[in-house]
């Protein structure tokens, strides 16, 4: 499992030559330390860890312009009582297309990120331990609860941005691009418990990011 870049110890060293009947301890070098703390890495990526992605984040499609009463009749009536072979305006069909486009280019890019999180996460912990052999610091309790801690309250915080994420795209208005009357009071609602996460993050690393 080690790539060409592994060079850590072996995890497992073989004994002086001549001893159990080892003739050369180098042919017995067995898995690497990296191999084996990653074979050993906890079953959950843990919340520093973020994979690195092949592609970027698909984007939310152009905004219609000077639309016009009917594009507004088929944009308001698609997914309701109308389908893609109902509707005429050009600009519509192409609009709604793109927009399909993007909620399926999206989905798959959310379950590739799911699996690069779990294929790249043991080795991401196996470098992490290598990292810490090698610069060992002394054991402090309460420096590590309150690392937990801010871990815990940074992870939240991702959750509620993916959340007002969704929301915002579920209320986003197809012709401005910009969320409607009811979207904005939820993200309000949002928006203050961003904050209150931001200050306590604030108040826990002294201001820095």
């Amino acid at each position: 499992m080690s790539d060409a870049h592994d060079n850590s110890d072996p995890a497992f060293p073989a004994p002086e030559a001549g001893v159990h009947h080892f003739s050369d301890p180098a042919a017995y070098t067995g898995m690497s330390l990296r191999d084996y703390f990653a074979a050993h890495a906890p079953s959950e990526p843990q919340t520093w860890f973020q994979p690195v992605m092949p592609m970027e984040r698909p984007q939310f499609p152009f905004a219609l312009k000077d639309i016009t009463k009917e594009e507004r009749r088929e944009l308001d009536g698609y997914e309701e009582w109308l389908g893609l072979g109902d509707l005429k305006e050009l600009r519509v069909i192409a609009y709604v297309q793109a927009r399909d486009e993007y909620k399926r280019k999206n989905a798959v890019w959310e379950r590739l990120l799911l699996k690069e999180r779990f294929t790249q996460w043991p080795y991401a912990w196996a470098d992490a331990m290598l990292a810490a052999r090698a610069n060992p610091k002394a054991a402090d309790p309460v420096r590590d609860a309150a690392h937990e801690l801010l871990e815990a309250l940074k992870e939240a915080r991702a959750c509620i941005m993916t959340d007002r994420t969704s929301l915002a795209d579920a209320h986003m208005d197809p012709v401005t691009n910009r969320v409607d009357e009811d979207g904005e009071a939820a993200l309000e609602e949002y928006d203050a418990v961003l904050a209150q996460i931001d200050g306590a993050i604030a108040a826990a690393t002294g201001g820095a990011a």
